[in-house]
């Protein structure tokens, strides 16, 4: 700013001085509410996109997020951290979290039905039998009833196996044993 004196006799002084306005205002930043997604099929995460907003009283803000909207995000909570930065440097933050959530079942594979004859002089036979199961996040725990390795008695019997994975998600199938006596009497001699 320059100012000038005059007096009635036209001299005339000069003083200049500086105004200097700062910007210290942060702009605002708008974060999404907390996002919840079931994971992505046959994956253990999900891409997850969103929207963070900022509006500033001198400029476009520069927004930066943490991960970056679009990211893969694993089964569980992750936080995003979001910053809005104006032309003056001036910074404001907001976060929310990413919820991915396992909602998929393990694929559990039994046996074709099986048919073995008796143990030689037992109305039962032992048998061992296989289940298989896998799951988009982890092993699974494979539970059958009765377990393989049991004796089952002459007939027909339904074995019932589940599997369970970390995030509590089951799967079951079932088959059955027969077995058959194929084992002729024996005569006695008096």
């Amino acid at each position: 700013v320059t100012n000038t004196a005059t007096d009635i006799y036209n001299n005339t002084s000069t003083c200049s001085f500086t105004i200097t306005v700062t910007d210290n205002q942060a702009p605002s930043i708008t974060c999404p509410t907390n996002i919840n997604v079931n994971n992505t099929l046959n994956q253990c995460s999900a891409a997850v996109t969103f929207s963070v907003t900022a509006s500033d009283n001198c400029s476009n803000s520069t927004i930066v997020s943490n991960p970056v909207s679009g990211s893969t995000f694993n089964v569980g909570t992750q936080t995003v951290t979001n910053t809005a930065t104006d032309i003056y440097n001036n910074t404001s933050t907001c976060s929310f979290t990413v919820t991915v959530t396992d909602n998929q079942a393990p694929s559990i594979t039994c046996p074709t039905n099986i048919g073995v004859n008796n143990t030689l002089n037992q109305c039962s036979a032992t048998v061992t039998f296989s289940v298989t199961a896998s799951d988009n996040c982890s092993n699974s725990t494979i539970v059958s009833n009765p377990v393989s390795g049991s004796t089952f008695n002459v007939g027909i019997h339904t074995v019932t196996s589940r599997a369970t994975d970390i995030h509590n998600n089951t799967s079951t199938c079932s088959f059955t044993i027969t077995v058959t006596d194929n084992q002729v009497p024996r005569s006695e001699e008096r």
